[in-house]
């Protein structure tokens, strides 16, 4: 059993390569597609969401995971890990943070949610400082702590092809 497991939401863009270069563990948001739900990053990629709204004209909606979805998220992880260390997007843009933070109650502080304030590449960020600190030997609570202080001053910036996709 390993002794610490990051996870994060789907919403953070990794791509595959970087996911298991750092043994990360994502759960996925739900994005509704032609009246279907399908999990991110599973079920649909955003390569097939761009091609959706490209083809059909139509913004898919997304909802985050439920907090019973973070339990057994959790749960599953804690099979093979001492502790949880997630990063969500940020509470000001989802019910992601809260529902997580629930569903963490039931594991008596082996599950920490930082929230990183941010969405996209900007929770990337947020976690790889935390990796720069755990390869360093930092103590869990010191790596939460600071963490939740880099969430504060952390910025993410994009730039889209088209207007079409922000509604």
């Amino acid at each position: 059993m390993k002794n610490l497991q990051i996870t994060l939401d789907s919403t953070c863009d990794l791509n595959k390569e970087q996911i298991e270069k750092f043994d990360l563990k994502l759960i996925p948001f739900y994005v509704l597609v032609d009246g279907t739900d399908k999990l991110d990053g599973v079920e649909v990629s955003g390569a097939d969401i761009v091609e959706y709204v490209k083809t059909s004209g139509n913004l898919p909606r997304t909802s985050a995971p439920s907090v019973e979805a973070y339990t057994e998220f959790f749960k599953e992880t804690l099979n093979n890990a001492e502790t949880v260390l997630h990063f969500s997007i940020s509470s000001e843009f989802s019910v992601a943070n809260s529902n997580a933070i629930s569903a963490s109650k039931a594991f008596d502080g082996r599950v920490k949610i930082i929230d990183t304030r941010s969405l996209s590449t900007g929770i990337s960020l947020v976690m790889l400082k935390a990796l720069d600190m755990l390869s360093a030997n930092t103590p869990i609570d010191e790596v939460v702590q600071k963490c939740n202080e880099v969430a504060k001053c952390t910025q993410a910036s994009f730039v889209v092809e088209s207007l079409t996709m922000l509604h």
